[in-house]
């Protein structure tokens, strides 16, 4: 058993997302000693593509308040939204660039509460939690710049907006 091992540097910079196959030939040598390739080898590999956010929950536009979102039977109250993302993030790099509008002030202080967003599965999300006022037009912005697990920055700025239900109509009496 030989232990060699072949490493193969690139004429240029690989495209992101792109496939490659590489092809060596039998009867390759070594640039120091005596190693020559017996038999052909091939391999095929794809680089990472850019970091984007793909998603969020709610969609875009989701009107929580609307007959066809309580047909769908998911609740009418939320209190976190999800964004996701093509492939893994670093977490630091993005949790500053998580603006929610419109945020409410805190009855005691009056500074705006600002939302708590934790990683999701596998650096693959963002979960953004608040106490969601009902009956309010929300939007929620992720600011480019965030870099993914291969330090590669995140483009464009994602927004997503949505409404929250109105509260249920209630009677109590006492």
């Amino acid at each position: 058993k030989v232990n060699a091992w072949l490493g193969l540097e690139p004429g240029s910079k690989l495209s992101l997302g792109s496939l490659y196959f590489v092809k060596v030939n039998q009867g390759l040598s070594a640039s120091e000693g005596t190693f020559t390739i017996e038999y052909p080898a091939a391999s095929l590999f794809m680089t990472v593509i850019e970091p984007k956010v793909t998603g969020s929950y709610p969609a875009n536009g989701t009107d929580l308040g609307s007959a066809e979102w309580k047909k769908s039977g998911q609740g009418n109250y939320i209190s976190t939204v999800e964004s996701s993302f093509n492939h893994p993030i670093v977490f630091s790099s993005v949790y500053d660039k998580v603006v929610l509008s419109p945020l409410h002030k805190d009855q005691d202080t009056q500074e705006d509460v600002q939302p708590n967003v934790n990683p999701g599965y596998e650096g693959t999300s963002l979960s953004i939690t608040y106490n969601f006022k009902p009956s309010t037009e929300y939007t929620v912005t992720l600011k480019a710049g965030g870099t993914d697990l291969y330090g590669q920055k995140i483009a464009q700025d994602f927004t997503t907006k949505f409404t929250t239900a109105p509260l249920d109509p209630r009677l109590n009496l006492a």
